[in-house]
């Protein structure tokens, strides 16, 4: 009696585990990119020469720190152009501005906030039905292979009502944030860490409700 009380416990046990780890599928896949959820614009305060930029694109700044400097007017008059926002430096090519001649009111670079980052995927058409704001998904980055860094988690916020066609189909817009944009180097200080950076590349592996495990679904259904 005793030894068919300890086969049954361990028989429930193992279907409890199964029911547990069990996903009716796998959720739905779609590719997309990173993108910066919030940016900062800096603007060319004069009409001048860039003479100095003591700065480095992919840097990060504090509020009113130097980010460049402009020779202005027949006395070459020298600006400073100060951050407006602590953040992250993002510039396509930010040495290319030295000896450039920028405009008043020109964009000379952006700073945005490394930690608030999103994920722009396509979902297709045959897929919307599924798809709500709160769904949680699983971020596999090109640039940062799961193997060595691991994944990222990222929450669908919305989903965009105008599609898109592409050569293989129709394609809704949806946008996911992502709850830790960055990875931990092998050294600590918050300096050092890996952040994902605008148009990396990227699948999204997003849990619908079908997706969940056999027996989260059960035991709503019992007590529905």
């Amino acid at each position: 009696m005793k030894y068919l009380l300890i086969l049954t416990s361990v028989f429930f046990l193992v279907v409890f585990s199964i029911l547990a780890m069990g996903r009716t599928d796998e959720g739905v896949e779609v590719w997309g990119e990173v993108l910066f959820k919030d940016s900062d614009p800096v603007f060319s305060p004069a009409s001048g020469f860039v003479d100095s930029i003591p700065v480095e694109e992919g840097q990060m700044v504090e509020k009113g720190q130097l980010l460049l400097s402009l020779k202005t007017g027949q006395e070459l008059e020298r600006i400073q152009v100060l951050s407006p926002a602590g953040g992250l430096i993002y510039s396509i090519d930010l040495d290319s501005l030295i000896g450039k001649y920028v405009r008043k009111g020109e964009i000379l670079t952006v700073i945005c906030d490394p930690y608030q980052m999103r994920f722009r995927a396509l979902v297709p058409e045959k897929s919307i039905p599924l798809m709500k704001q709160g769904l949680e998904a699983t971020l596999f980055i090109d640039a940062f292979p799961y193997q060595r860094f691991g994944t990222f988690a990222g929450v669908v916020s919305s989903i965009s009502p105008a599609a898109e066609s592409k050569g293989d189909g129709v394609f809704y817009p949806a946008f996911l944030s992502i709850e830790k944009p960055y990875v931990e180097s092998e050294t600590p200080d918050e300096s050092h860490r890996l952040f994902l950076k605008p148009k990396m590349r990227g699948k999204a592996r997003i849990m619908t409700q079908s997706s969940r495990s056999i027996l989260s679904r059960l035991i709503e259904r019992f007590l529905g």
